[in-house]
């Protein structure tokens, strides 16, 4: 509750404090930083007017459109995010920031390919900016590019050497790397992240995701799945990864107490562990019964 309340009462003051700006190119961070504090604080309907106004200062400017997309897409609104961004680019065709937030948020929706043909071109306009390189390297991986993929992340770590060294981008270059059968290698670009990982679940479930699914190493992805959980317990993901990793090492009874805890507070992640299972076994005693009849 305390934090809610700060950011209300912060917001409140900010509000107070550029009621009597009129230049709007000064006006608009300000604005963009009290949305940001409404919507911290959950009063959706006072960021909204906040919001409102933030883009009504920024018409007519490329620069300012794409910052007030950025909010949106901060806040989780990629429609609007997209729609405002695709304003800035009618005015300015390569306005680099505005084509990150376009790519970025199309990518969110589930609009892959133009994402990426959107990061593109927003790295071929800002290509110093590390975090399109990167964002366009996994959208590749996804889309089962590794190789292109790769070309990105060692152009990003060629422009920012610490951004390209985050933990989330050698996790991201690893799977590259595995899809590129380079397996020595990624596993040498992911060596010592275990111990970033206390406290971090998406770090964990990642890194846990390239040992377990992408290199075959579900022993590895079995401690760090735990770690998750012992930090944030109701972790879907995380949860039904431990139960797939303990079964592929061939800890069934280990799997299946780890199943039950998923059960108790996500029952459909577990319906589909389940049916999963059932599937599973059924291909296998089909197996069996073709191998005995010959």
């Amino acid at each position: 509750m305390g934090g809610v309340a700060d950011a209300e009462s912060q917001a409140q003051i900010a509000s107070r404090a550029i009621r009597s700006e009129s230049d709007a190119a000064r006006m608009l961070p300000h604005l963009r930083l009290v949305a940001q504090l409404w919507w911290m604080a959950g009063d959706e309907g006072e960021m909204e007017r906040v919001m409102a106004r933030a883009l009504e200062s920024a018409q007519g400017n490329a620069e300012h459109l794409a910052d007030v997309a950025d909010s949106w897409a901060c806040f989780g609104e990629h429609g609007r995010a997209i729609e405002i961004a695709r304003a800035a680019l009618d005015l300015q065709p390569s306005q680099g920031r505005a084509l990150h937030v376009l790519g970025s948020s199309l990518l969110e929706i589930g609009d892959v390919e133009e994402g990426i043909v959107a990061l593109y071109e927003a790295a071929k306009a800002e290509p110093d900016q590390v975090e399109t390189h990167l964002r366009l390297g996994v959208a590749l991986i996804h889309v089962g590019r590794p190789d292109v993929a790769l070309r990105a992340f060692d152009f990003a770590a060629m422009v920012d050497p610490d951004g390209a060294d985050d933990p989330y981008a050698r996790v991201w270059r690893a799977f590259a790397l595995a899809g590129t059968g380079r397996n020595e290698e990624a596993f040498e670009s992911v060596e010592g992240l275990e111990a970033q990982t206390p406290g971090n679940v998406e770090l964990s479930v990642l890194l846990a995701t390239f040992y377990g699914t992408v290199v075959g190493r579900p022993d590895m992805a079995i401690p760090l799945l735990t770690q998750a959980l012992d930090d944030e317990p109701e972790h879907s993901i995380a949860s039904v990864g431990l139960v797939t990793a303990l079964e592929a090492c061939g800890y069934r009874a280990e799997a299946d107490e780890a199943l039950e805890q998923l059960r108790e507070f996500d029952s459909v992640s577990a319906a589909r562990v389940d049916h999963a299972r059932a599937t599973r076994d059924r291909k296998r005693q089909g197996i069996s019964n073709m191998s005995a009849a010959h």
